[in-house]
């Protein structure tokens, strides 16, 4: 939506002065630009490998949040004896 020729369209369309708005009726008119099929495959792909990054990321952070309690703890009990 955030693209040259949707703001074209939509400065055609808006009426007033002080606060333009465009009608539904003409808002379901805008033609909307969309990536090739091919692309919004790609674009897919790379959405899912980033997603399992996220989750390989998040297991890690856990593991290591993990770790770092046991030697906090460990610490702390060394130092209560």
């Amino acid at each position: 939506m955030d693209s040259t020729n949707v703001w074209k369209q939509a400065e055609k369309a808006a009426t007033g002065a002080a606060q333009k708005t465009i009608s539904l009726t003409l808002l379901r008119e805008f033609e909307i630009p969309l990536p090739t099929l091919e692309e919004q495959r790609r674009i897919v792909t790379k959405i899912e490998g980033c997603h399992h990054e996220i989750i390989r990321l998040e297991t890690a952070i856990t593991a290591n949040s993990e770790r770092i309690k046991q030697t906090v703890d460990a610490i702390w009990n060394d130092e209560a004896k």
